[in-house]
């Protein structure tokens, strides 16, 4: 079967350089499965990440939990999503800047930045 692609970016008082990395990512072909995991950004524009790009799954924590611990939030979003793929992702090399997780033979591919 394919390999689904799950992208998820962290964003904590930078809306407008994430709302860039979006459009980047949208010319590039994936418009779904985007996730924005937001460290309780205490700047206005948050929700023009949704205004602007509706498809993308923007989920908001209650407090900043570091980047580390965001992104982890977005995997496990992913993850639940695919339920039936095992958080066993075992190969990691280095993709456009990004640090790519891979476990094709379960379905399941997650970028994330670094």
């Amino acid at each position: 079967s394919m390999s689904e692609t799950f992208i998820i970016l962290v964003n904590y008082n930078n809306h407008n350089d994430t709302i860039q990395c979006l459009s980047a990512i949208s010319s590039a072909g994936y418009s779904k499965n985007v996730v924005v995991v937001d460290n309780n950004s205490t700047v206005i524009g948050v929700d023009d990440i949704k205004i602007q790009f509706p498809d993308t799954i923007l989920i908001k924590n209650h407090k900043n939990i570091g980047f580390g611990r965001a992104n982890n939030i977005g995997i496990q979003w992913a993850l639940d999503k695919k339920v039936q793929i095992r958080s066993d992702i075992v190969k990691s090399q280095k993709t456009f800047g990004s640090s790519q997780s891979t476990n094709r033979r379960r379905g399941l591919q997650i970028i994330f930045s670094v």
